[in-house]
Order: structure tokens, then sequence, then C-alpha cells
């Protein structure tokens, strides 16, 4: 099995949890954010260009660990988040 299909199971493992635990999936901000949590990973926001970011949009940081996004990618799905708050 290629690693592609293995990281394809291993996705729809965590997304059969997640809704079994109660999560909407039709809220994708929210039911990634609660995954990350589920999964013992931060979620914070960051004004765009931030330096964490290092050009990107968003990044991961396994040691802490920690995702880094980009708060202005969430405007076309119509979600405001205070760049210097974490997400609910």
């Amino acid at each position: 099995m290629d690693p592609i299909e293995l990281g394809r199971q291993h996705a729809r493992r965590l997304h059969d949890e997640a809704v079994q635990r109660g999560r909407d999936p039709w809220s994708p901000y929210e039911f990634a954010v609660g995954i990350a949590k589920d999964l013992g990973i931060r979620v914070e926001t960051c004004a765009p260009g931030g330096a964490l970011l290092d050009g990107g949009r968003a990044s991961f940081f396994p040691d802490v660990p920690l995702i880094v996004h980009d708060a202005a990618s969430l405007r076309p799905l119509g979600i405001s988040v205070d760049p210097i708050r974490s997400p609910a």
C-alpha cells in the first residue's frame, strides 16, 4: 500500500471518529480545529505575513505541537477570527 493511500485511510478514520463524537463536518474550520485539539495540537491564528508563517498561509510545528495559520485565509469561509486569540 502506498503512502498516499495510508494517509487517506488515516484521514478517513479521523473524520469518522470526529463525526461519532458529534463534530459537524459541515462546519469545516471548527471540524478541523476540533480534530487537531483531539490530537493534542493547538491551533492559533496570526496576522497575514507573520514571521511564523515563513511566507506561507499556515505552518505546523510538530515539536510544540502547534498549527499557526493566517487569519485572513478564513475570510472566504465567512469566518472572522481575532489574530491575537486562538480559535474556539
